[in-house]
């Protein structure tokens, strides 16, 4: 089973026109696996834009009038030029009126022209089948400082990772703080949270917070939420009380209070106020919220079959945890696809936070067992235990993904083909395999 991506390539900030001939021989590393398919259609070289994350699917078809194309194998720098950007482009935030004699469009590493030869006329379109994304902020040991998450957030855009993220747990900085801090030393590598407890936070001022940081940074942030479990919401006290239910309205809030205030073009943008009335939310806000532009995405964080429903219905997409390649593809894609579906939204967003180590063959079985050993309260934990059982591995040291560059190749593509769109690597640090070693190796390694 395979699963698609499609969104505006204005996503990532490039100048949204994108040219067909071109196909950069680069590897496909941590960016993503694409397939191309095209056709010839009348003489025009045009292409169907599409680019991977964050909200929506949007076709474009592009006149492309002229191309020259530069390759490299280093960072982001497949470039190709075109003489102007055509006026009817089909991209959100596109400036139609544009009239540049030389727009340069720069593809994140992994991101490849349509291909035949050069000038080759056909209708082309992308279909990204997975991305690989990383933990810039420690999962597992103790608390990443801000300056490490931010050197890490460097590297992980260096070496070209479609993704940097931050989890929400006990002993971690803010998910918030870490993301402005991350977003603030990048340009353009995506910057998520897996994932912020609903209980915590009320989603007004979460929606605050959010817009405040996507203002610092310059460009919009994924957000991922949830409601944690039953646990470590008792921890702080409150009651774990019909978490799907809780979540459909808190996303619902989250929403309205996104798109409030905003304004047309040339007019000053200001705060707008929410009203809802729900069962565990009821509001008038007497505050609005900064009107910035909405997250990049909304991922919730689900494992159970109600909460899958509600992330299809209600959100971008899910962050899957636990689950191997079975469990993605039989417990995970389905329902939350099938609910997108009815509900009328775009293909979501297939995410998966996956422990990984990778290190000489002859290590694989003593790591494996050391995870095992670090995570098997998982199997004993809801709501984990479900999804645990519904995987082909017989315990949760089998989930991680452990081994050479090989064995961690061919586990990227089984999570690819049972659907997963985003991947999210969390190293498991081990001797000789810390987290530098691990980005480095997983980046290199090609699909």
């Amino acid at each position: 089973m395979k699963s698609s991506a499609m969104v505006p390539a204005s996503s990532f900030g490039m100048t949204p026109s994108i040219s067909a001939g071109v196909r950069p021989a680069s590897p496909i590393a941590s960016r993503a696996a694409c397939r191309w398919s095209s056709r010839v259609e009348n003489s025009v070289p045009r292409v169907k834009g599409v680019c991977p994350t964050p909200t929506i699917a949007v076709w474009a078809l592009i006149d492309i009038f002229s191309l020259e194309s530069r390759v490299s194998r280093g960072g982001r720098d497949e470039r190709a030029r075109v003489d102007r950007v055509p006026e009817d482009n089909g991209f959100r935030g596109a400036d139609p009126t544009d009239r540049r004699g030389d727009v340069d469009v720069a593809l994140p590493k992994g991101y490849h022209w349509p291909g035949g030869a050069r000038g080759a006329a056909g209708l082309c379109w992308l279909e990204v089948v997975m991305r690989i994304g990383i933990f810039v902020s420690e999962t597992w040991g103790p608390a990443s400082a801000l300056d490490e998450i931010r050197d890490r957030t460097r590297h992980a855009e260096a070496m070209g990772f479609a993704s940097a993220w931050v989890p929400y747990l006990p002993w971690s900085l803010d998910a918030l703080t870490s993301m402005q801090a991350a977003g603030e030393v990048t340009e353009a590598i995506e910057i998520g949270s897996a994932v912020i407890p609903t209980y915590f936070f009320h989603p007004l001022a979460l929606a605050r917070q959010t817009a405040t940081t996507q203002a610092a940074i310059g460009r919009p942030i994924h957000l991922g939420i949830g409601c944690s479990n039953p646990a470590v919401v008792a921890m702080h006290g409150l009651p774990f009380d019909r978490p799907a239910r809780h979540v459909r309205e808190y996303l619902e809030v989250l929403e309205a209070a996104m798109q409030t205030g905003a304004k047309p073009a040339g007019e000053r943008e200001q705060a707008g106020f929410v009203q809802f009335e729900g069962e565990f939310f009821a509001l008038g806000s007497i505050y609005g919220t900064p009107a910035v532009r909405p997250p990049g995405s909304i991922l919730v964080g689900a494992l159970g079959p109600h909460m899958l429903r509600v992330a299809g219905t209600c959100s971008d997409g899910v962050i899957a945890t636990w689950s191997d390649e079975g469990a993605i593809e039989r417990e995970i894609v389905p329902p939350v696809r099938a609910a997108a579906r009815a509900a009328g939204r775009s293909d979501p967003r297939i995410a998966g936070v996956v422990a990984v180590a990778i290190v000489p063959r002859a290590r694989t079985a003593d790591v494996r067992a050391a995870a095992q050993a670090e995570f098997a309260f998982y199997e004993q934990s809801m709501p984990y235990q479900r999804v645990v059982q519904a995987s082909d591995a017989e315990a949760i040291g089998e989930i991680c993904v452990i081994g050479d560059e090989e064995e961690v190749a061919r586990r990227l593509r089984g999570f690819r083909d049972a659907g997963m769109t985003d991947f999210l690597a969390a190293p498991f640090a081990v001797e000789g395999a810390d987290w530098n070693s691990t980005a480095e190796k997983l980046a290199r390694i090609e699909l």
